[in-house]
């Protein structure tokens, strides 16, 4: 049976295009396997959470600061790669890619509001 040389990698922050290498390509330290990544096979509940790490910025959206429609996550150090999504009231499962990132940090995350103020 031929096995296939070439591996797929998502480009990084773009999960709608991909790097297709051999496997003794240098394959980019910021690019995903797409095999590996499957948000949807993510626990929601269990371990680390993207929303949690330092490197995070979460900014509001909606009218004002009393009418939040939703919040946005990013990654600032742009190794999420779905790079930005409403994380959906903290329940995205995109939000337990932490557990594979290997620049996560505990910490608490940049918050702007609607209104562009530093929230705390």
């Amino acid at each position: 049976m031929f096995e296939d040389p070439l591996i797929r990698y998502n480009h990084p922050g773009d999960k709608n295009t991909w790097f297709v290498q051999r496997k003794e390509d240098d394959v980019p330290s910021r690019a995903v396997n797409i095999e590996d990544y499957d948000p949807e096979s993510i626990e929601p509940d269990a371990g680390r959470r993207c929303d949690q790490c330092r490197h995070a910025k979460l900014k509001q959206y909606g009218y004002s600061s009393y009418t939040v429609e939703g919040t946005t996550f990013f990654c600032v150090l742009e190794r999420h790669p779905d790079r930005s999504f409403d994380r959906w009231y903290g329940e995205d499962k995109r939000l337990k890619f932490a557990n594979k990132c290997d620049h996560f940090r505990e910490g608490t995350p940049i918050k702007i509001g609607v209104d562009g103020d530093l929230m705390r």
